[in-house]
């Protein structure tokens, strides 16, 4: 296999693992933001409108676009380091719907 075959297949390996791995927890976010609309916003603003997953998740990437805070680690070296910002990617959400459940029980 020549170099230039090598690169693209592991260029295209890399593109489906970042699919494999960002979709999911897109899809994440979109669903603990719209759980967090339904239990929040519509009732306590009686015109809010109802949204879906598919609003709910342009929101999540519309303010994770100005509000991002994801600070990378250039000199991460071992597996470990490296897989850390992907377990916070996937914990993170999890954390807030669980914050969000506790604060929307006494709401």
């Amino acid at each position: 296999m020549t170099d230039t075959a090598r690169i693209l297949w592991k260029a295209i390996g890399y593109s489906l693992l970042f699919g494999v791995i960002l979709i999911p927890a897109l899809l994440l976010d979109g669903f603990v933001a719209l759980r967090l609309y339904q239990w929040f916003v519509e009732p306590t603003f009686a015109s809010a409108p109802h949204i879906h997953l598919a609003e709910a998740l342009g929101l999540t990437l519309l303010v994770g676009f100005f509000s991002r805070q994801f600070i990378r680690n250039p000199e991460a070296q071992t597996f470990q380091q490296k897989l850390e910002p992907v377990i916070f990617m996937y914990l993170a959400p999890f954390v807030t719907l669980g914050i969000g459940y506790i604060v929307h029980l006494f709401v």
